[in-house]
C-alpha cells in the first residue's frame, strides 16, 4: 500500500478525532485554570487535585485585596464552592462557550486562560505562523491526492481565486487612490459605497450558506417523509434530484469560499497600505490564515461535489449495512415494482 493511500485511510478517522475534540472543546466545561472578571475586581485560579478541585478567589475590592480558598465540586456545567451564604459558581455555557461566575444574585463574566492560552498570547506571531503553515500543508496534501483524480479541476480554481483577487485588489488601489473611501475605510460617494457594497456580498457567506442549506432541505424533507409513509404500505419511490441539488449547492457555496477567501486577503494587503485597517501583525496572519482555511474548504466542496466524485468501476463492497439498506428499500418498493414488472 502506498503512503498516500494509507494517508488517505488516515483521513476518516483524523477526521472523527478532530469533531470528537471540538464537540469535548465546546460542549464539555474544563474548569482548571486562571479567570479574570470584565472589571478586573475579580480573580479566580482554579486547580485541580486528587479529590476535586482547589480554588483561591481574589476580590479586589477599592485595592484591598482579599484571598479566599475553597474546595470545589463539579455538578454538570457548574463548577460549585462554598457553604451556606458563601455558595458560589463558575458555570459554564456551552452554545458560546463562557463562563461566569454566580455569588448570590450577582453574576460576573469571566474569561479564562489556560498555560496553553497563555504562551499563545506570549507567542501570538509563532502561533499564527505554525497555523499558515499547517493549512498551507493541508492545501498541498488534498491537491496532491485529489488531483491524480481530477486534475482538470485544480487549474480553473486557481485561475478563478487569482483572477478575484487581481481584480479586487485593483478597484481598492484605484478606491484608495482617488479617495472613494476614508481612512477607516467609509465610503465618501456613491462609487465607493457600491465597492462596499460588493465586498459585503461577497464576504457575506453566512446568508448564502442558510439560503442553500434552507433550499436543499426543502427538496429533501419532503421527499423523504413521503419516501418513509408511503414505504409503510410498500408503495415508496426513491427521492429525486438530491444528489444534483446537494452537488450544485457545495459548487456554489465553494466558489463563495473562493471568492471570499481572494476577496478578504486584497482587502488585509490594500487595506493595511492605505491604512484602512488598523491591525498588527499578528492580526493580518490570523486573518490571512482564516481566508486561507476558507480556500481549503472551498478546494474540498469542488472535489467532493463533482459530478465524477466517488464514482468507481470496482464492484461495491458487501456490507451488511448495505444488504439491510437494500432488503428495506426492496420492501418499500415492493408494490411499485410488482406494478411495473406486471407492465
Amino acid at each position: 500500500m502506498s503512503t498516500k493511500r494509507a494517508l488517505m485511510k488516515l483521513m476518516p478517522i483524523a477526521c472523527l478525532f478532530v469533531s470528537a475534540f471540538l464537540a469535548l472543546y465546546n460542549f464539555f466545561p474544563s474548569f482548571d485554570g486562571v479567570y479574570h472578571g470584565s472589571d478586573r475586581d475579580v480573580d479566580v485560579l482554579v486547580t485541580k487535585t486528587k479529590t476535586g478541585f482547589s480554588v483561591v478567589l481574589s476580590l479586589n475590592d477599592f485595592g484591598a485585596k482579599t484571598n479566599s480558598t475553597y474546595r470545589g465540586e463539579v455538578k454538570g456545567f457548574s463548577l460549585n464552592f462554598g457553604e451556606g451564604l458563601d455558595r458560589q459558581a463558575i458555570k459554564f455555557h456551552p452554545f458560546d462557550h463562557t463562563y461566569e461566575l454566580a455569588s448570590g444574585n450577582s453574576v460576573t463574566k469571566l474569561k479564562r486562560s489556560t498555560e496553553a492560552t497563555q504562551f499563545a498570547s506570549r507567542h501570538m506571531f509563532v502561533v499564527l505562523m505554525a497555523l499558515v503553515v499547517i493549512v498551507f500543508i493541508a492545501i498541498f496534501f488534498i491537491l496532491e491526492t485529489w488531483g491524480n483524480s481530477h486534475p482538470e479541476l485544480i487549474h480553473p480554481v486557481w485561475l478563478t481565486f487569482f483572477y478575484a483577487l487581481f481584480l479586487s485588489g485593483i478597484m481598492f488601489v484605484v478606491a484608495g487612490d482617488t479617495q472613494m473611501l476614508d481612512v477607516n475605510g467609509n465610503a465618501l460617494n456613491k462609487y465607493g459605497e457600491w465597492l462596499t457594497e460588493g465586498v459585503e456580498y461577497f464576504l457575506d457567506l453566512k446568508t448564502e450558506t442558510y439560503v442553500l442549506g434552507v433550499a436543499v432541505v426543502a427538496l429533501a424533507v419532503p421527499q423523504w417523509l413521503a419516501y418513509l409513509f408511503a414505504g409503510i404500505n410498500g408503495c415508496a419511490r426513491k427521492a429525486r434530484y438530491l444528489d444534483a441539488a446537494w452537488r450544485l449547492a457545495a459548487m456554489f457555496l465553494a466558489k463563495s469560499f473562493i471568492s471570499a477567501s481572494s476577496v478578504a486577503i486584497s482587502v488585509l494587503i490594500v487595506g493595511r497600505y492605505y491604512r484602512w485597517l488598523d491591525y498588527g501583525i499578528d492580526k493580518i496572519t490570523l486573518n490571512i490564515a482564516t481566508c486561507l482555511m476558507l480556500l481549503l474548504y472551498g478546494f474540498i466542496l469542488i472535489f467532493v461535489a463533482h459530478p465524477k466524485a466517488g464514482k468507481s468501476n470496482a464492484e461495491p463492497k458487501d456490507v451488511a449495512i448495505l444488504k439491510l439498506a437494500k432488503l428495506a428499500h426492496a420492501k418499500m418498493t415492493r408494490k411499485i415494482a410488482a406494478a411495473v414488472t406486471r407492465e
